[in-house]
């Protein structure tokens, strides 16, 4: 194995993943947050590089495994891939797979001693009753390390949805948060390139959020593109950005028809979405990143595990109430290259006010406890209300934990708002439970 050559963060970060993996002592499943451009395909073939056992590195799509395992390789090492994908089922001393594919495979992972898991984008895979987390379960592993830009979820609490850190739930798989880059120290270093924002005054009165609190629905975003006439923006501000000398110019919209109607009124122009063949998806990817293409709209595609650094100009049109997706979105444009200056993010869709720019992100710790700021902005964890209003009309008891057959009248409101927040309605006797609890939160203060 050859030696990798590491900036200071990266060092720091092998160091901190090295003490966690060789503590016995340390039985947590940990986390690793990296904002987008730090490198996490070093961070991961650095660890790889330093274990002297079989290890696994998991990613959401073979997109991303091609690019870890590139970047392993390109030191000088040996390792395998197993993705369906791919078409290669190989187990090797490092192994780069999809959970997808490896998932059948643990007897063959006990049987030759896997110590360690590395997962990319762990943000994806947070839950003990996905995929992966029942893989890590039966895979008996004493090691997790996840990687993750945006260590956070969008959670519905009683006063609507709330992001918070993946860290503090019940339900997820990652419980201890051992290393952090913050973005400053990737800006500082200009290892991102300058981000220009321009925001446009929108009427977002059409917007409703779904069922859940947790996203805008698609009528309401329909509605929301229609009535500010965004397209006939869009169209527009392409050809100013492409007449001021941008050359590579990616557009999120909210909706595949949205998406078409204005691939049709941009000439040359490439739509991309879900329904674009695969074939087709490649080959455009790939007239984009050569500048064959200069306008590319996307819905939900071009996100997490696209790696153009000559992108120039983001326009954003799809309101979100997911600040993961809002990152991801702008990440895209965040690395630099010698053919540009900055990128210029062109926001029709008010996120950029409602989270912040990216640039200012950061994770402080306080007490123990993890939170994510924008600039002076606290995005995770809001205080929940309760009401002094006393509550004696239910029978419902606790049939678990530490306050197990106690009704839930008599119950510390801590506890019952932790239950409240961790748990999911996945029965009629958790649902219940659940929603005996939100009256009775509601109720008191």
């Amino acid at each position: 194995m050859s030696n990798i050559s590491l900036r200071d963060y990266q060092q720091r970060a092998l160091n901190e993943a090295l003490s966690y993996i060789h503590n016995p002592e340390d039985k947590s499943r940990a986390l690793m947050i990296a904002p987008t451009g730090a490198g996490k395909s070093i961070y991961i073939a650095s660890i790889a590089n330093a274990v002297d056992f079989p290890i696994i590195v998991l990613q959401p799509s073979k997109e991303l495994l091609e690019q870890n395992y590139a970047k392993y390789i390109s030191y000088g090492n040996e390792a395998s891939i197993y993705s369906a994908s791919l078409n290669k089922k190989d187990i090797g001393h490092v192994t780069f797979a999809t959970i997808g594919s490896i998932k059948k495979e643990v007897d063959i992972m006990r049987a030759i001693g896997v110590g360690l898991v590395l997962i990319d984008e762990a943000h994806l895979q947070t839950k003990f009753k996905s995929q992966t987390g029942e893989f890590i379960k039966a895979l008996k592993v004493k090691k997790v390390i996840g990687f993750t830009a945006t260590p956070i979820e969008l959670r519905n609490g009683l006063n609507g949805s709330y992001l918070k850190m993946i860290d503090k739930s019940g339900f997820n798989m990652f419980n201890k948060i051992i290393h952090v880059t913050q973005v400053k120290e990737i800006v500082s270093n200009n290892y991102w390139a300058k981000i220009k924002y321009e925001t446009h005054n929108v009427d977002t009165s059409d917007l409703r959020l779904n069922s859940t609190g947790a996203e805008y629905t698609e009528d309401s975003l329909s509605a929301f593109v229609n009535s500010n006439k965004l397209r006939f923006k869009i169209v527009d501000k392409v050809e100013e950005l492409r007449s001021s000398g941008r050359k590579s110019i990616l557009v999120f919209m909210p909706s595949i028809a949205e998406a078409e109607i204005l691939s049709d009124s941009i000439e040359r122009s490439v739509c991309i979405t879900s329904g674009t063949p695969k074939k087709d998806r490649d080959k455009i990817v790939q007239s984009f990143k050569s500048q064959e293409v200069d306008v590319v709209i996307n819905v939900n595609i071009l996100s997490i595990g696209f790696d153009h650094p000559g992108l120039d100009a983001i326009i954003l049109a799809r309101p979100t109430n997911s600040f993961t997706i809002y990152y991801q979105q702008i990440g895209r444009g965040v690395r630099p290259h010698p053919s540009k200056e900055d990128v210029l993010v062109v926001d029709y869709s008010t996120n950029v006010t409602r989270f912040g720019g990216i640039e200012t992100i950061e994770f402080v710790e306080t007490e123990g406890k993890w939170n994510m700021l924008c600039g002076k902005k606290v995005l995770t964890e809001p205080q929940v209300p309760y009401y002094k209003t006393p509550y004696t009309s239910s029978d419902t008891t606790i049939w678990f934990g530490k306050h197990k057959g106690m009704n839930i009248k008599d119950v510390p409101l801590s506890y019952l708002k932790w239950i409240y927040e961790n748990f999911e309605n996945d029965s009629l006797k958790m649902d219940k439970l659940l929603t005996e609890i939100g009256k009775l939160l509601k109720l008191k203060k």
